[in-house]
């Protein structure tokens, strides 16, 4: 049986938890997706796979 106490505070670290993972979301789609399709663009890839990996970033973050 798990402790009252300790099922308060991990109930109490949900909300975090999950605001971090959203943080972690949101800075990876800021920060890393203009990198990326920067380097596809010089690559000389098709604009096609820069628009596929926007997509699937933005399906993750919805």
């Amino acid at each position: 049986m798990v402790s009252i106490p300790l099922l308060n505070t991990i109930t109490a670290l949900l909300p975090i938890f999950c605001l971090a993972k959203w943080v972690l979301l949101i800075w990876f789609s800021i920060i890393l997706m203009p990198v990326q399709l920067s380097c596809l663009m010089q690559q000389g890839e098709s604009n096609r796979l820069a628009e596929d990996l926007l997509r699937r970033v933005t399906q993750i973050t919805m």
